[in-house]
């Protein structure tokens, strides 16, 4: 297989394996949320147990003042940063899409300062759910609650037509015939265009938790796109928006079965030709995949379920998926089934707990992707996955196994799956625990100012900064896709490139358009707008010190008039306020 393992830290717990991992039932384990189910009293008040050894502590990190313009890397973490490793499925994916920038909206009036009740919950909620704030945000999230803002995003389960609007001006994305043009050779921008897609709909959307899981499952379910194939580029374009995006937060086994069915899958892995009456052999990237990958998964030290003789008979199923073009038919390709490829012999998989027995042809596959998507391991690993992502890099296994019996009992239902996650005492304590990835701080410190990012150049230097970080959508050279703990990300180099944007973003030095007005609020005094400033950005007032350490960096003093503030120091406040340690989380 091709996933990065990690050695999993003492007393976390590792993706669970089932014939590894003995999880006692944890009290309501078997009661699970009806979709956005989710009421005032749930929150931090989960039925789910969670031992206190998982609970780690809320320690707030120090910041350390410097220009994020002209920061070096003196006093950054140094842990290795996310590996380049070449796939071991090698077959790309692909992208395309460009851009038109509709009108700018009016500038609004400078955000009033309106007290939030229950205010840490509410920013907890927003960090995970969301993209990050944007200016009056949080006022208007803590009238409604947590509870009822996480209910409101699990009804948003599809996406929000006005950012679809205006990601339908970026060439391409708009276009749903996604048929291929063998005269265009601008392939770069073509992937430029796909990356842009993803940063528009990140920051305009009003449905940000359908965001949030198109990008979840990207990674969950990655294919490559190569910048150089046409063909590729437009196999990529057609995933992220038929397959991946529409399939978002339904049932995980639909999003399985077109996964699969996907060409530009079954062109990543190199099934379009596998053929089991091949005297070579059948291929067996996409069949190790789906077992190790999309499935039944493997645990941070390498145990799992299947063998490599499940592999073996995984690969035979799937003999026959391919797909052939089609230029009537979603453009240059369809999935198709190609009898011929197939294999007609005795399949069994897991010590026969599913067998072809009575099916023949494409019954065979699709039988046994039903079958995984519905096994009881694949609900462990997915409520792992989900768990590290919305939680904790190393989730209890209390929460995972109590996760997977929500997944199970909801048919495979991600909305519910993620509502009892969410109500769990785990989620509720779990601040700070999770380091925001690059795309991530990008689009959070654009949104924090107001920015509207749109087809254009302004979403263009977004893209180029997400590039210089390694974290461009449809670019991780692996099936793993990219990962989602902070040690994979935090490097000296990379923290210094994060202060210079957040330096250099007020300063209108990024092409982004950035107008004060539209996120600097009405206050008194120098450290009451260092202060507010937090707050509205979701990481709390700040300590006094930290308050103190940027007043002086931008030659204040704590109780000056902010009005009387220069374009200069509002600026450089604003950019070391999001360089702070704790605007890095999510």
């Amino acid at each position: 297989g091709t996933e990065v393992v990690r050695p999993t830290p003492a007393g976390a717990a590792p993706v669970p394996a089932a014939q590894v991992v003995t999880v006692e039932s944890t009290t309501g384990a078997s009661a699970t949320p009806a979709a956005g189910s989710v009421t005032e009293s749930t929150i931090g008040s989960s039925p789910v147990t969670t031992p206190s050894s998982t609970a780690t502590p809320t320690t707030k990190p120090v910041m350390v003042v410097e220009d994020p313009s002209t920061s070096t890397t003196a006093g950054a973490p140094t842990e290795t940063g996310p590996a380049a490793t070449a796939p071991a499925a090698t077959a790309p994916a692909e992208t395309t899409p460009q851009t038109a920038a509709p009108a700018p909206a009016p500038t609004p009036a400078a955000p009033v300062i309106t007290p939030v009740a229950n205010g840490a919950l509410v920013d907890l909620v927003v960090s995970r759910l969301t993209f990050g704030y944007t200016p009056g945000m949080r006022a208007a999230v803590g009238g409604m609650g947590a509870d009822a803002y996480i209910n409101d995003q699990l009804a948003k389960n599809s996406a929000d037509p006005a950012a679809e609007r205006l990601a339908g001006a970026i060439p391409g994305i708009g276009d749903a015939t996604f048929k291929y043009n063998g005269t265009r050779k601008s392939n770069a921008n073509q992937l430029r265009n796909l990356a842009m897609s993803n940063l528009v709909r990140a920051t305009n959307s009003e449905h940000q938790l359908f965001e949030v899981m198109s990008h979840f499952w990207a990674d969950h379910f990655n294919v490559e796109a190569d910048s150089t194939d046409l063909k590729s580029l437009n196999r990529a374009r057609h995933y992220q928006e038929l397959v991946i995006r529409p399939n978002a937060m339904g049932k995980f086994r639909d999003l399985l079965h077109a996964v699969i069915r996907s060409p530009a899958m079954l062109s990543y892995l190199d099934q379009v030709d596998s053929n089991a009456n091949d005297p070579e052999g059948v291929n067996e990237n996409l069949g190790r995949e789906i077992l190790e990958l999309h499935t039944l998964g493997i645990d941070e030290n390498e145990r799992h379920i299947y063998s490599e003789t499940d592999v073996q008979q995984a690969s035979l199923a799937l003999a026959g998926m391919t797909y052939r073009g089609n230029n009537r038919v979603n453009g240059y390709y369809e999935f198709f089934f190609q009898p011929k490829f197939a294999y007609n012999g005795e399949i069994s998989l897991l010590g026969g707990q599913w067998t072809n027995a009575g099916r023949s042809g494409q019954d065979v596959a699709d039988s046994m992707i039903t079958f995984l998507a519905n096994h009881p391991q694949t609900a462990r690993y997915i409520a792992y996955k989900l768990c590290r992502r919305f939680v904790a890099d190393f989730p209890s296994a209390s929460l995972v196994e109590s996760t997977a019996a929500a997944f199970q009992s909801n048919d495979t239902e991600i909305v519910p799956t993620l509502a009892h996650i969410f109500r769990s005492s785990e989620f509720a304590q779990s601040s700070y625990q999770k380091y925001r990835r690059p795309f991530e701080f990008n689009v959070a410190a654009i949104r924090a100012l107001g920015s509207n990012v749109v087809a254009g150049t302004d979403s263009e230097k977004a893209v180029d900064f997400i590039t210089k970080l390694g974290h461009v959508p449809w670019q991780h050279p692996t099936p793993d896709g990219y990962p989602d703990i902070a040690v994979e990300w935090i490097t000296s180099g990379g923290m210094q490139d994060r202060w210079n944007l957040a330096g250099n973003l007020p300063r209108g030095e990024t092409a982004i358009a950035v107008n004060k007005n539209r996120y600097v609020p009405q206050v008194g005094t120098v450290d009451e707008l260092v202060a507010e400033l937090g707050t509205q950005f979701g990481i709390g007032a700040l300590e006094a010190s930290d308050r103190a350490a940027i007043t002086t960096a931008i030659d204040a003093s704590a109780g000056d008039n902010a009005g009387q503030l220069n374009n200069a120091q509002i600026a450089r406040m604003t950019g070391l306020v999001l360089s702070h340690p704790l605007f890095q989380t999510r």
